[in-house]
């Protein structure tokens, strides 16, 4: 069933919260500062006013008020316990950083901030033209977003193994039933340039030999059970034992590509 208000991703629905937490932290934490300089040279700056756009936990929202000490930021998300996980984290840091509880499609903001950023929101959305036009009431004129996310055909392991491929396929069909895309990332310059001028696209790779293989798959894959209804669950653990099986037996290199897509309003 579709949800238009947490899209694919809803954190309470995880069977193992405290597993998808750790995911989140260490999926932000990992490249975090090529992460900044990559999102500075897509516009941030220091003094500015910014929005996080579905924070989650906060690391993000954290990681731009410790580097931009005269940074205004806000970090938004629908999540009543994430949003809380990121207060706790902004005060144990020292940061003053408002974090609110929003819906990305319809933020409560016009005309407000100078940068936003939405970090692997869009494959969740179901709508995702609704949330740039949200996006963009939500920034000053001349503002900038920035957004970055997967597309699954850059989502790669070799040798080549059968049930990984298989186990894609299968999630790009659950995740597309509930209003989801595995693809976004190839439709972002498209969404974007509907509303925002200026436009700039690049692809980021992350690869197993700089985090290892299980790490990798940690990061861009075992969460994806959590898209399949429960009679479904038996085969896609299966195919989840048979990657972790040859994964660890064999040599295997895995690599994922990030697009980070920009434009100014």
């Amino acid at each position: 069933m579709k949800n238009n208000k947490a899209g694919t991703y809803t954190f309470d629905e995880f069977a193992n919260k405290e597993a998808e937490l750790n995911r989140l932290i260490e999926q932000a934490s990992l490249v975090s500062q090529l992460e900044f300089k990559l999102i500075k040279a897509h516009g941030l700056s220091d003094g500015m006013k910014v929005l996080d756009a579905a924070c989650g936990p906060g690391i993000i929202s954290c990681m731009i008020s410790q580097n931009l000490k005269n940074a205004n930021v806000t970090g938004i998300d629908i999540n009543d316990n994430l949003l809380e996980k990121a207060k706790q984290r902004s005060i144990e840091q020292g940061l003053d950083i408002r974090f609110m509880k929003g819906d990305i499609y319809d933020l409560p903001f016009e005309d407000e901030f100078d940068f936003a950023y939405c970090r692997f929101l869009f494959q969740h959305l179901e709508n995702p033209m609704k949330a740039i036009q949200a996006i963009y009431k939500a920034l000053k004129p001349g503002g900038k977003l920035c957004i970055v996310d997967v597309d699954d055909d850059w989502l790669t392991l070799y040798p080549e193994l059968p049930e990984f491929k298989e186990l894609c396929d299968l999630t790009y069909e659950a995740q597309k039933q509930k209003g989801g895309d595995r693809y976004v990332g190839r439709k972002l310059r498209s969404l974007i340039k509907s509303c925002f001028k200026d436009i700039s696209v690049n692809v980021q790779a992350l690869n197993s030999d700089e985090i290892g293989v299980e790490r990798f798959l940690n990061l861009t894959t075992d969460f994806k059970k959590e898209f399949f209804q429960a009679n479904d669950l038996q085969h896609i653990e299966h195919l989840f034992d048979v990657i972790k099986e040859k994964t660890t037996s064999i040599d295997y290199f895995g690599i994922i590509g990030i697009y980070i897509v920009s434009g100014t309003k």
